[in-house]
């Protein structure tokens, strides 16, 4: 029996638009931990509050936070980032981070890349090429909100061939959203198939920051058009996608899909490619083992002695301020503003 195994069960609420147990497990990439049978739900008093970035998008789901915060002080905070978001450690005992350049000994882990367990490519040169032969489109964009980096790219690249938009924003197929479908991410790969390229950026650029975008890009066997972590290709092949950080502006990204649009042979040897090289593959799992463990440590301790976060007179100021105001009616208000300039103003 593991030793976390044998500690008392840890009171967890975990806060974000779906709160069951096991989407807390999916999200926090604990499933085969053990943790699953050593934690257990309890929204009413909870001895650690995971809160995932939503929070910070919706005052309902804020107001969730700010409650325990207000009444609880011995409680743990956990902030799970997820979006290209810096944990705020002034205010959360522990938490996850995409950038792996930050070390903050035992309150700061590094996310799992979003490639760790995905399927390695298995497609034959030969399938790829009855793809070719079946005359696929020639690029698609699958976004919900508007992001403008990324339409200012689709833009670009529409003076050269039409793109084909499917998601809420800027569509120009009268194809339904997916974002909300429980089975979203799978309808992605679905929808991103049958096309030679994926426009796969994220809505920031930071440093370890790789979503899902890429991934599915991928596995619908497109060749992606990255623009987001600057250093993707730690993880991820970079023989198998077109990074735009690897380039000086997206006029000269731009000619690099002309030239694979061009050549059949180029575009082949992508789509062929593994998602990772062995050794991206080792790095992966080993990351994903030390994940594990800090969560396995972190629940296997007394809870007692668990609070990490600074006390005294101005981070107890902090923490209480954090827990008053109305962060996401603010962010709310600030993004509706950058919407409507961007519908008015696009960028070129």
């Amino acid at each position: 029996m593991n030793e976390h195994e044998s500690a008392p069960k840890r009171k967890v609420s975990f806060i974000h638009p779906n709160r069951s147990f096991e989407t807390m497990i999916s999200m926090m990439n604990l499933h085969g931990s053990g943790l699953e049978n050593s934690l257990e739900r309890d929204d009413e008093n909870p001895d650690y509050v995971i809160a995932a970035n939503e929070c910070f998008m919706s005052t309902k789901i804020y107001s969730v936070l700010k409650k325990y915060m207000q009444s609880g002080r011995n409680r743990i905070f956990i902030q799970l980032s997820r979006e290209c978001v810096e944990p705020d450690l002034n205010v959360f005992d522990y938490a996850t981070t995409w950038n792996r350049k930050h070390i903050y000994s035992g309150r700061i882990i590094h996310n799992v890349p979003s490639v760790h367990g995905i399927p390695q490519n298995d497609l034959t040169r030969g399938e790829a090429a009855k793809i070719l032969q079946d005359s696929p489109g020639f690029c698609n964009f699958i976004y919900s909100h508007p992001s403008p980096v990324r339409d200012n790219f689709f833009r670009m690249l529409c003076e050269y061939k039409r793109v084909d938009s499917s998601g809420k924003c800027l569509n120009n197929t009268g194809t339904e959203p997916t974002r909300s479908a429980q089975n979203w991410y799978d309808l992605s790969i679905d929808m991103k198939k049958g096309y030679k390229f994926s426009i796969a950026m994220e809505n920031a650029s930071y440093s370890g920051y790789t979503s899902e975008k890429i991934i599915t890009s991928l596995r619908a066997h497109t060749v992606p058009i990255y623009w987001g972590d600057p250093d993707a290709a730690e993880f991820i092949n970079p023989e198998a996608f077109i990074n735009c950080h690897d380039y000086s502006s997206f006029d000269e990204v731009i000619e690099r899909v002309k030239e694979i649009d061009n050549n059949g042979d180029l575009w082949l040897d992508m789509v062929t490619k593994p998602f990772q090289t062995e050794e991206q593959r080792q790095k992966t799992i080993s990351i994903f083992k030390e994940y594990q463990k800090f969560f396995i440590d972190l629940f296997s301790q007394d809870t007692s002695k668990a609070k990490r976060r600074p006390e005294g007179t101005v981070p107890d100021v902090y923490f209480e301020n954090f827990g008053s105001i109305n962060l996401p009616f603010h962010a709310k208000i600030l993004r509706e503003l950058k919407r409507i300039k961007h519908q008015i103003m696009p960028e070129r």
